[in-house]
């Protein structure tokens, strides 16, 4: 495929890297002289330093012969208007980012007037899974794939008789033909779970297998699904993704809570956000957060605008003993240093926004669908072509994404539940399972040979 991609900031930047190794032709556009030659010491693509919003930069780069253009510019405006352009020049198709709120009731109408084919708002998205982990959580998760053949359910250790210390390793004498594919922690956190991870009784366990051995698994548990109990919660930082989740959350009657140090800010969250508290303040100040009780909330969630002072500020709630803490993080070179924290939920906006793009970018052809494990982890279903670089490989033969596991293989009439001597065919259906902020690796993992 050919693409465009304007606009060359931190989400430009990683879109490259996730779809360079496939087969396609990148050229990216940017206004910056600096950045442009950065990226031409750094990639193999095409490159233009120059306003995109001229027709005449367009044409010069015969936008008519592209498949795909992506605006991800600092400029809601000027994605929409590249991406009208782009359209009417020619592209088969236009992708732009669009970060207003104000944006957000008229999108359709937006998408229509302005002939964009997709739209991302990677704050939105944000907003709705830290949602998702927070109002909606399962205490149990289902879900069934390759038309109820194969199911995926939680089961608790001490049910299923798994005594502290047990290594994943022994999962299947123990439970048979299934697939551990994730780890709900104590206090929420999941993981992905490595050949000598340890189980804690505590543990909840997220298995994948033939829906008959999983229905053996669970029929005396009476799993079901529980929402949420949780009532407060505290926004520290009150930028566009505070006010999508604030808004989510007051609209499921959960009481919120705004800090932020901003005057017009707070301004403008009070008077779109009705029931909210909204404050005037340091987040970083102990004194504030003592008096405004932090203690007593139920959850709290960090999204200013800085990496470095949102993982201050989740360390800082989690030393006043609150049960679900959220930060929002956007560099990929502190994944080291927050799996050593405790920290119940990291979220990338730029890797979902990424997430999001590569499937618009590959279409119903090849990522099938997704689920997501408690807002933390996803499940894909991916269907293998010939020219995928792991199709007719073993899968001990192939480096898999670091944290990816295969949970089941849809191959005709037959359901594998794989092991390393399973291989990819064409015409595959797979489940695969990976940590939210790794699923770019996976788009990438699976592209073109």
């Amino acid at each position: 495929m050919k693409i465009a991609i304007v606009g060359a900031g931190k989400l430009g930047t990683k879109l490259i890297q996730t779809i360079l190794s496939g087969e396609h032709s990148i050229t990216i556009i940017d206004k910056k002289e600096d950045v442009i030659t950065n990226l031409s010491n750094h990639y193999d693509v095409m490159t233009m330093c120059a306003n995109a919003k001229s027709r005449t930069v367009l044409e010069e780069c015969d936008i008519k012969s592209y498949d795909y253009m992506v605006a991800v510019t600092g400029s809601d405006e000027s994605n929409l208007l590249i991406s009208k352009v782009a359209k009417k020049l020619g592209c088969k198709r236009t992708i732009a980012r669009v970060r207003n709120p104000e944006h957000i009731d008229q999108l359709p109408f937006l998408r229509e007037l302005m002939e964009v084919d997709y739209i991302v708002n990677p704050d939105l998205t944000t907003a709705m899974q830290i949602y998702k982990y927070l109002a909606k959580k399962y205490t149990a998760t289902t879900a069934v794939f390759f038309a109820g053949r194969v199911s995926m359910c939680s089961i608790s250790a001490a049910y299923a008789k798994i005594e502290s210390g047990t290594p994943v390793s022994n999962i299947k004498d123990i439970l048979g033909n299934i697939i551990l594919v994730a780890i709900s922690k104590k206090g929420g956190k999941v993981i992905i779970p490595k050949s000598d991870t340890v189980i804690s009784e505590d543990d909840e366990l997220f298995i994948i297998g033939e829906t008959e051995q999983i229905q053996t698994i669970t029929a005396k548990q009476g799993k079901h699904i529980n929402e949420t109990n949780i009532n407060n919660v505290m926004l520290l930082g009150g930028g566009k993704t505070a006010f999508f989740l604030g808004k989510m959350l007051l609209d499921f009657g959960i009481n919120v809570k705004i800090i932020d140090n901003n005057r017009e800010r707070c301004q403008y969250l009070s008077s779109h956000l009705d029931d909210a508290m909204v404050l005037l303040g340091d987040a970083t100040d102990l004194t504030l957060l003592t008096e405004e009780n932090i203690a007593n909330m139920d959850a709290v969630v960090t999204c200013t605008g800085f990496d470095e002072e949102n993982l201050l500020l989740a360390l800082t709630a989690k030393n006043y003993g609150v049960s679900d803490v959220i930060a929002k993080i956007s560099r990929e070179s502190y994944a080291e240093l927050i799996g050593l924290m405790e920290i119940d939920m990291t979220i990338n906006p730029v890797s979902i926004c990424i997430t999001n793009i590569m499937r618009y970018l590959h279409g119903s052809a090849d990522f099938v669908a997704s689920q997501l494990i408690q807002g933390q982890a996803q499940i894909l279903e991916v269907l293998i072509n010939e020219k995928m670089r792991i199709c007719s490989n073993k899968i001990k033969n192939v480096e898999l994404p670091k944290g990816t596991i295969i949970g089941a293989i849809n191959r005709g009439a037959e359901i594998l539940i794989p092991d390393g001597n399973t291989s990819f065919k064409k015409g595959d259906r797979v489940i695969i399972v990976s940590m939210l902020d790794d699923v770019p690796e996976i788009e990438r993992f699976f592209s073109k040979k």
